[in-house]
């Protein structure tokens, strides 16, 4: 498996040393950081450094696509240092890495992200059914906490379908400056159903209590006994980031999730955290920490 952290610009974020931390101690391997000097340098532990590959991203020259990306994307590339153009554009910058290393069982993880799980030993399921997965919030947003490809080529796909979008709409620039990650990957999942699969958010017994039919979100779940957070269980145990929504509260129950999580109980467990059910305890392998304080949970 091939891990690959990607973050864009110069602001400083000081939880991703422990995105990284998370990998290293569940012994995973193949790791990359892709980021300026500047946000290198400022992970202030050698341990963590020698154990993953920097690439400075002004190394990086972009193909085609990329440029296209840049001139059609009338996302607000001035708000929070361009976060919402900064979360699309990273998938070019994904491709173009994977390409050049001829990368395959890749992993994009956010940067708020923490990995509770050795995934080798996922890989071979990985493998064998998988082409592109990633959770979903709700039947119309996707969130990329936690992405896998089998190859580029497939990266490629996504690429090629974050331009369409700008091209569809491009004669109605209010709806194209509101696109972002979560809205397209949406559609791209419900556009290419044959090549790819929803990682479960919830396991078989829970899903089919609560959500009945409505299968996608937990479908799966037998392919690795665990559940993937996209960003519910996260807000709910630490909130979400106060820097930009400080009049929330430290737990926070996102109205948007398809499942509430206000009724689940959960709980870390030697440092790992489990959703517990009818006294049953449920393997939790990621935590989308919005709030930013990763070192709670690690």
């Amino acid at each position: 498996m091939n891990f690959l952290l990607i973050h864009i610009g110069n602001k400083k974020i000081k939880h991703l040393k422990y995105s990284l931390l998370s990998l290293i101690k569940t012994k995973n391997k193949n790791i990359y950081l892709v980021s300026s000097k500047i946000i290198y340098d400022q992970i202030n532990n050698i341990k963590i450094k020698k154990k993953i590959k920097f690439i400075d991203i002004s190394s990086i020259k972009k193909n085609k696509i990329h440029i296209l990306f840049n001139q059609i994307s009338n996302i607000n590339k001035s708000w929070n240092d361009g976060f919402w153009n900064n979360t699309l554009e990273r998938f070019f910058y994904l491709e173009n890495i994977s390409k050049k290393f001829k990368l395959k069982n890749i992993i994009h993880i956010e940067n708020d992200v923490l990995i509770f799980e050795n995934y080798q030993k996922y890989e071979k399921i990985f493998k064998k059914k998988y082409k592109i997965a990633y959770p979903l919030l709700n039947n119309d947003l996707a969130v990329p906490s936690i992405v896998y490809f089998s190859n580029s080529n497939y990266i490629s796909k996504l690429c090629k379908f974050i331009n369409n979008q700008f091209t569809i709409f491009s004669r109605f620039l209010n709806l194209s400056s509101k696109l972002n990650d979560m809205k397209i990957l949406n559609k791209f999942y419900k556009k290419n159903k044959r090549i790819i699969k929803i990682l479960p958010t919830l396991s078989n017994e829970i899903g089919k209590k609560i959500l009945k039919k409505n299968s996608i979100f937990y479908e799966n779940f037998l392919d690795f006994n665990c559940i993937f957070d996209a960003a519910a269980i996260g807000q709910k145990i630490d909130g979400v980031d106060r820097s930009i929504h400080q009049h929330l509260k430290k737990e926070y129950i996102n109205p948007l999730s398809i499942f509430s999580s206000k009724d689940l109980i959960i709980k870390m467990i030697k440092r790992k955290p489990f959703l517990i059910f009818n006294n049953k305890k449920i393997k939790i392998s990621n935590l989308h920490i919005h709030s930013k304080r990763l070192w709670k949970f690690i």
